[in-house]
């Protein structure tokens, strides 16, 4: 790749390295850390300015941070719909506490960020990652430490960014010292889980898969001494899972296989013959498998591979909810994110098997999907919710799903499938949104009433 544009951040050597659109122009910016003991020592912001150029904004992380090899990540850590950036320093030697280790940059929209700091207490972060663990639609910061002088007593804390706080609301005991966290769902149900690479003590990639907001350990695979994991569909059947850099002993790519309920299996080893340092994930092959690239500690620079599974036309795949011919739907509310027997919150579907498969959904008043009522296309998961208001009481609809990707399509096993929605009679006057139970859904249809108002 020829370089077209370069920047000189200050003489010496940076650290981590993210990239997003952080002022909100729609161009890719990035964010790295100066060098150490510099002038320029601390997060730096390069802000694009659509020419090729790029605006420098530096923001101190305060003294004695090490930023030879600091980590970052990018998400909306406060729920303001901008990029905010979480760093953590996970020098291994550092053993002094005179200095915060994990601090949060919050962004304003424009690229201006404002420092917080992530009371970790007194312990050294090993590990960083993103995921919403509480399921209220916002990151929440997940940070792996040990304590200080000592590879045993290892955690997994979980910190909600809050206007006023940023506070500790779980975390999980691991075995071993982690060194990297990745967030997907690996058990199907919806919300996010943590896969997350373990070096010493306890060598081994383990799931912890989320109960509504609780991370409970779970498959774990032990392997050979690594520094970073990486997730894809691999083997094509609609679930993610996850490569492994080995540095020490094997000195490969270990591909773990998840069976779709959260369980792993070793399926193969890739050799590279180097220490692996860091894999990144792709479809360089153009055959729509995800493929893999290694960095390693050699002179040897990048290695790919491709990966050879065969891509297929996406698999046969049955709906989930509603039932087909399922009566007495109560109708969207407007927390659609909800769930509950007798309401109907969302279509849902099993995932078809296939590399990069999309979803296509339809609901018709007729059955043969003519005249259609909603429509929602390219979406990458098994569930499409329901908007307010497309939905008439007392009335029968049809829906079907079209599963695709580069080889071909799939329609939806029995399709299409029918329910039937209903306006019943609250049985009591508690009951706002008649599905014959007094619960929290009721207190949020109240809600939505009260913001609508009387005509």
């Amino acid at each position: 790749f020829p370089a077209v544009a370069s920047e000189t951040i200050t003489p010496g050597r940076s650290g981590g390295l993210v990239v997003g659109d952080f002022n909100g122009d729609q161009l890719v910016d990035f964010v790295t850390t100066g060098p150490q003991g510099g002038p320029d020592s601390g997060l730096q912001a390069f802000i694009n300015d659509g020419a090729g150029s790029f605006t420098s904004r530096a923001f101190a992380l305060g003294t004695g941070w090490n930023t030879f090899d600091p980590v970052l990540v990018a998400g909306d850590v406060d729920g303001d719909g901008d990029l905010d950036i979480v760093t953590i320093d996970a020098q291994e030697v550092v053993e002094s506490l005179s200095f915060q280790t994990a601090v949060v940059f919050e962004n304003d929209g424009t690229g201006l960020f404002v420092q917080r700091d992530i009371p970790i207490g007194s312990v050294v972060p090993t590990s960083l990652g993103l995921a919403d663990v509480d399921l209220d639609s916002q990151d929440e910061i997940i940070i792996g430490t040990r304590p200080l002088g000592s590879l045993a007593g290892n955690n997994l804390i979980v910190f909600d960014v809050m206007p006023t706080a940023i506070v500790a609301i779980g975390s999980a005991v691991t075995n071993g010292m982690s060194e990297d966290i990745e967030a997907a769902d690996f058990d199907g149900d919806g919300d996010e889980d943590l896969a997350v690479g373990f070096r010493d003590p306890g060598r081994a990639t383990q799931i912890f898969v989320n109960d509504n907001g609780v991370l409970v350990p779970g498959s774990r695979i032990a392997h050979d001494f690594t520094d970073d994991i990486d997730l894809a569909d691999f083997d094509g059947d609609g679930d993610i899972d996850i490569a492994v850099a080995e540095i020490n002993t094997f000195r490969s790519v270990l591909i773990l296989l998840n069976d779709g309920n959260a369980n792993l299996m070793e399926s193969v080893r890739i050799n590279v013959g180097r220490s692996v340092t860091a894999i990144a994930v792709g479809d360089w092959g153009g055959s729509s498998a995800p493929d893999i690239v290694v960095s390693d500690r050699s002179d040897r620079g990048l290695t790919l591979f491709i990966n050879q599974t065969p891509t297929d036309p996406p698999g046969m795949f049955s709906g989930i909810a509603p039932l087909d011919g399922a009566s007495n739907l109560a109708l969207p509310a407007s927390f659609a994110g909800w769930s509950s027997d007798a309401m109907l919150p969302a279509l849902r579907w099993g995932n078809a098997s296939g590399f990069q498969v999309v979803y296509d959904v339809v609901i018709a008043t007729d059955s043969g999907l003519t005249q259609p009522v909603f429509t929602a296309t390219d979406l990458p998961q098994s569930e499409a919710a329901l908007p307010v208001g497309i939905l008439a009481a007392d009335t029968e609809y049809f829906w079907s799903v079209t599963a695709r990707n580069p080889a071909g399509e799939q329609i939806i096993a029995d399709g299409p499938l029918s329910f039937q929605t209903t306006t019943q009679a609250p049985s009591c006057r508690a009951d706002f949104n008649g599905d014959a139970a007094i619960d929290a859904f009721d207190i949020f249809d109240l809600l939505d009433e009260i913001a609508i108002g009387c005509d």
